[in-house]
């Protein structure tokens, strides 16, 4: 009987043995490094201690050794315009990294207009990460081919075509202002309507769009169609525009009250805790 106990005890004895013997040589092998480097340290003179002071007041590179500004402006520094991209674009430019790049046929020319795709001519493209992508891209769309073909007909001596197109730019961009308006005064006018009385216009702004637009009103149809990311029928842009409506009628309310010839007094009075009435102007 002690036999059979011992001989099942012998195998897990000798495992922990194992597992012992190796933990000790793991220990062992780290103390040898770490005597290692001491001694490589003592025997290298103050050059190697002077090393390693300086190394260690260097600041680890952890999440908070950098603060957001600091790691913002070092990303800004690695990305930048290179001019290298002129050889392959001769009608990209670019005067300010801060301002971005452009294109000179596209400004020249006014195509695309301001308001549809300014980037290239207003606004500047800033996003060099993808230059090269948006180069590609630019060089291939309808807008830049026209410009290029416009500029090339102006080289050669047709400055009446170029003329003419920069005409028709020019009316198609205040058409577009034109058509915006009418529809951001009927936009305004739906909004003042559920408001003034009282009309929720969270649930009911949309459907009285879409009322208007059932009986007929093109301008409003057009506007729902055509708009893919400007329709300005979201809850962030209807709280926009009744503060813009909220704005205007206090201004023309002060603009009176200041022209008003007139003025008013106002009389009232109060019981105090003795029951005695005390007189207010």
């Amino acid at each position: 009987m002690m036999m059979n106990q011992l001989l099942k005890v012998v195998p897990l004895l000798r495992a922990l043995l194992v597992l012992l013997l190796r933990v000790l040589l793991v220990l062992l092998l780290r103390v040898l490094v770490q005597l290692s480097r001491i001694l490589q340290g003592f025997f290298s003179g103050s050059s190697g201690t002077k090393r390693v002071s300086e190394l260690s007041s260097i600041p680890k590179s952890g999440k908070n050794s950098l603060s957001k500004s600091e790691k913002k402006k070092a990303y800004k520094a690695r990305l930048s315009y290179s001019n290298l991209w002129e050889v392959q674009y001769p009608w990209v430019y670019c005067t300010d990294v801060t301002q971005g790049m452009f294109c000179k046929l596209c400004q020249q020319t006014g195509n695309p207009p301001v308001t549809a795709r300014g980037a290239w001519t207003a606004r500047g493209i800033k996003d060099w990460n993808h230059a090269t992508e948006l180069l590609k891209l630019h060089s291939e769309s309808t807008w830049h081919r026209d410009a290029t073909m416009y500029c090339r007909m102006a080289e050669q001596g047709k400055e009446s075509a170029l003329q003419m197109h920069c005409s028709a730019v020019a009316k198609e961009l205040e058409e577009r202002k034109e058509r915006n308006k009418a529809v951001l005064l009927k936009l305004f006018r739906s909004l003042y309507f559920l408001a003034k009385n009282r009309i929720p216009h969270t649930t009911t702004f949309n459907q009285l769009l879409d009322l208007q637009v059932a009986n007929g009103d093109l301008v409003l149809d057009k506007h729902m169609k055509g708009a893919l990311n400007a329709q300005y029928t979201s809850k962030f842009s209807t709280v926009m525009l009744l503060e813009c409506i909220d704005s205007w009628i206090n201004s023309k309310l002060l603009e009176s009250l200041k022209s008003s010839p007139f003025f008013s007094i106002l009389a009232d009075e109060c019981e105090d805790i003795s029951i005695l009435s005390t007189f207010f102007k």
